[in-house]
């Protein structure tokens, strides 16, 4: 009796919750990778590579150096004593370990020395060079 319930009755699959539950998640990633916070860089001539090696450092401190001399950190002058304070504290609160500099090419290689060495006084070890492409 209770199989023959089974093989009158039609079961059929409805896709239609599925579908819509993919097409949320794939507008969910769409914006949340056209939101992601896009770092305002400013117009430097990098230096140049033979060589050079891309990593993706998404969670390093960004440090920019103009022509000038100036030192920035997310678009904000600062002297190179504030700029020390900023990234202990950038280190601190947000545990973030590796830092990129950006400089102006033909910028003094003393700039850029102060830099790693402070950063470095920061407690950060990995540092890394953005060069263009040859």
């Amino acid at each position: 009796m209770s199989k023959k319930i089974f093989d009158e009755e039609n079961y059929s699959f409805n896709f239609m919750p599925l579908l819509d539950a993919i097409f949320l998640l794939i507008i969910f990633f769409i914006l949340t990778v056209t939101l992601e916070k896009e770092e305002k860089l400013l117009p430097l001539e990098l230096p140049v590579s033979e060589n050079p090696v891309l990593s993706k450092l998404e969670s390093a401190i960004l440090i920019q150096i103009d022509k000038a001399g100036d030192y920035y950190l997310d678009d904000q002058q600062f002297s190179l004593a504030e700029l020390e304070q900023q990234v202990a504290q950038i280190r601190r609160d947000y545990q973030k370990d590796s830092v990129l500099i950006r400089s102006a090419e033909g910028t003094g290689m003393q700039k850029i020395l102060s830099v790693t060495d402070l950063v470095r006084r920061a407690g950060i070890e990995k540092i890394s060079f953005a060069v263009r492409d040859n």
